[in-house]
């Protein structure tokens, strides 16, 4: 008798301390959830994950449901901001969750701005480069079509849910590193032409902003031009002597890689506003700079992007205390092999 009661408390003791403990809302747990049901999730004083906050699936594929992970304000205020955070990885491999992309989600987040990081179809998955760079030019446009398709479904997804997800659908801004720059870079060209996907978007829409980290364009009629509306304000980032997303631009005939140093000529000739910083001597290590360069990613989002400033900036950066990091890949061929 003695046993069983002791263990009636102990059950007892157990659940009120169970109890006692914060709710959190956990990663394997979170799946799909309605506006309205969103709403009811997304409270104030609900624990906040180490990681992101919420996870969300935003479309079905073949290959089954892409999410983003959403990183919330801790304020009570209705609207925000958005950044739509696309991971680099040569459309082969994904970082989204790395430890310092998810530091660097949560501090914007901290400054009161809703970050979407958002999973993508990894066409070169798998990849392996036989032959030169021409070799490439057809999967690596089919991998960057791939997820600039997934890209624009997940900013309709924002626009369709913006008052549970509290953002303002005027504000979002696309920002990548490496593959995902080229994507958000892609995006934007694609909307401001009406090609590709960019039809799932409401009329009139445009970017807040965007920003690139060791980013380009993929063409396949020549330098890129914005024909039906001017780009929205871009911040890049990349270093001079980047190999594999070419600071300048790689093409053939009319089919090309663009890189920032080549867009921002075009953006400095129609007077299209930019922050550009050439970092000398570096290769693609520029494309892992969100932490370094948090402070450039907020004055840009809160002046130019939200703040509506009109400016070109184009500087060179050149720490020659700090050498390039040799561990990124230098050229297509190290990275596919």
């Amino acid at each position: 008798m003695k046993r069983v009661f002791s263990l009636l408390v102990t059950m007892l003791v157990t659940a009120a301390l169970a109890c006692a403990q914060p709710v959190r809302i956990r990663i394997d747990t979170v799946r799909h959830y309605s506006p309205d049901s969103t709403v009811a999730m997304i409270t104030y004083d609900t624990v906040r994950m180490a990681t992101y906050d919420y996870c969300i699936p935003y479309c079905k594929r073949d290959t089954g449901d892409l999410v983003m992970y959403m990183y919330m304000p801790a304020d009570d205020k209705p609207v925000h901001p958005c950044v739509v955070y696309v991971f680099g990885g040569g459309f082969a491999s994904s970082s989204l969750l790395r430890p310092d992309i998810v530091g660097y989600c949560r501090r914007l987040a901290d400054h009161g701005i809703v970050v979407a990081a958002i999973d993508y179809r990894l066409y070169l998955r798998g990849y392996k480069m036989k032959g030169g760079l021409l070799s490439m030019i057809k999967p690596a446009y089919a991998a960057v079509e791939y997820a600039a398709d997934d890209c624009f479904d997940a900013v309709r997804y924002l626009i369709d849910n913006a008052s549970s997800c509290r953002i303002d659908p005027k504000q979002i801004i696309l920002e990548g590193s490496s593959a995902g720059a080229i994507t958000a870079l892609q995006c934007n060209y694609e909307l401001c032409n009406g090609l590709g996907n960019s039809s799932v978007l409401p009329e009139g829409f445009r970017f807040a902003g965007v920003i690139s980290y060791s980013g380009g364009i993929y063409s396949k009629k020549g330098s890129p031009k914005y024909a039906d509306m001017a780009p929205a304000p871009t911040m890049f980032y990349h270093g001079t002597k980047d190999g594999l997303v070419f600071y300048n631009k790689f093409q053939f005939f009319n089919l090309g890689l663009f890189g920032s140093s080549h867009l921002v000529k075009e953006y400095d000739k129609k007077g299209y506003p930019y922050f550009m910083t050439r970092v000398k001597d570096h290769t693609h290590d520029v494309a892992d700079y969100m932490n370094r360069t948090y402070d450039d990613c907020i004055w840009f989002i809160d002046s130019m992007a939200v703040g509506k400033k009109n400016l070109q900036v184009d500087r060179i950066y050149n720490d020659m205390d700090d050498k390039p990091d040799t561990s990124y890949s230098s050229n297509a061929a190290e990275l596919y092999h």
